[in-house]
């Protein structure tokens, strides 16, 4: 899964499908402690085949999308008789949707702030940069989520579902809470979008932070909320914020 930079991994023998094991499974059943990772078997981790929601290749993506809203999973097996052709994800379809967009946009294009109020406003966690990777786990096994903010007085990170996969689980040299979230953390200068990406295609990553309401600037980009996605700034770089956290 590190090597191919996938979210899942089929298990089988042969033809015949046992089950999935995604980032969200080795996040939310992989113990805490050094050689966790090294100690436990994949069908310890996996979600087994009998308890698998799968879909034909004639589903349209709205009951792709529907089927996993419904599971709360993010990995859709698609089968045909029996043989699982391909595995599509949340990404796999915002992608899709993002190109046609691209191609034949919306009349009103919908804003990072629409979906804000349509979700009810602001929805992420939130850490301070002291807290260690473990206690980031736990949040996100308590409430669901697949990323958490982190907050210092110099700007924000954030730490993934994948970020714990590939820095942390994967090495497995560490008990998670003995390791600082800051270590594995990916920090706010790095992200950012190049400018001849389209306005409607995501970023190569699965949680997008926007700051709100003021615009947050970094040494390469700005960040608008009313905005779809961050706007590298004309050519040159931009100046630090001000002290007192205006930017």
């Amino acid at each position: 899964m590190v090597k191919m930079r996938s979210g899942s991994l089929m298990v089988s023998s042969g033809t015949e499908m046992h089950g999935i094991v995604t980032e969200r499974d080795v996040l939310d059943k992989l113990p805490f402690g050094v050689g966790a990772s090294r100690g436990i078997k994949v069908t310890d981790l996996m979600t087994p085949k009998a308890e698998l929601v799968t879909a034909p290749p004639s589903f349209t993506l709205d009951q792709c999308v529907k089927a996993m809203q419904a599971g709360t999973f993010r990995h859709l097996p698609i089968v045909e008789k029996s043989e699982v052709k391909a595995v599509i994800s949340m990404r796999d379809i915002a992608q899709h949707v993002a190109s046609a967009l691209a191609k034949a946009p919306a009349a009103e294009p919908t804003t990072v702030r629409d979906l804000m109020e349509a979700k009810g406003g602001p929805s992420c966690l939130e850490l301070p940069s002291s807290a260690s990777v473990g206690a980031a786990v736990e949040l996100m096994r308590e409430t669901r989520a697949g990323s958490v903010l982190i907050s210092s007085s110099c700007g924000f990170g954030i730490i993934t579902e994948r970020d714990y996969l590939t820095k942390v689980a994967v090495y497995d040299e560490a008990n998670p809470h003995d390791v600082p979230v800051t270590d594995i953390m990916t920090t706010s200068p790095y992200v950012k979008v190049r400018r001849s990406r389209s306005p409607h295609t995501p970023p190569p990553c699965s949680h997008f932070p926007t700051p709100a309401p003021r615009v947050y600037r970094t040494d390469r980009l700005c960040v608008w909320p009313h905005l779809g996605l961050p706007l590298a700034h004309g050519g040159g770089r931009l100046p630090p914020p001000a002290r007192g956290g205006e930017g």
